[in-house]
């Protein structure tokens, strides 16, 4: 890996662990989360159990569709490891 793609890498992986030790209100926000009826809203279906029967992949898991984009093809001259 390139030096300064991981310097990079590593900055962002130091970030994001700061942040989730962050106990700060104004970057923390779910720790601090109040429920309101205006800016809280609720799922009323499906109910959790469908929920998680599909999320398992039980049937019917048919209406969750992924897009996987092909992988990118190589340029002239790029060589493969």
């Amino acid at each position: 890996m390139e030096a300064r793609v991981e310097a990079r890498l590593r900055q962002q992986l130091t970030r994001w662990r700061d942040d989730l030790i962050n106990l700060s209100r104004t970057t923390n926000r779910l720790l601090y989360f109040r429920h309101t009826r205006a800016a809280s809203p609720e799922i009323e279906r499906p109910g959790s159990a469908e929920l998680l029967e599909r999320l398992n992949g039980s049937p019917p898991a048919d209406f969750w569709e992924f897009h996987f984009p092909p992988p990118p093809e190589k340029e002239a001259g790029e060589g493969g490891r």
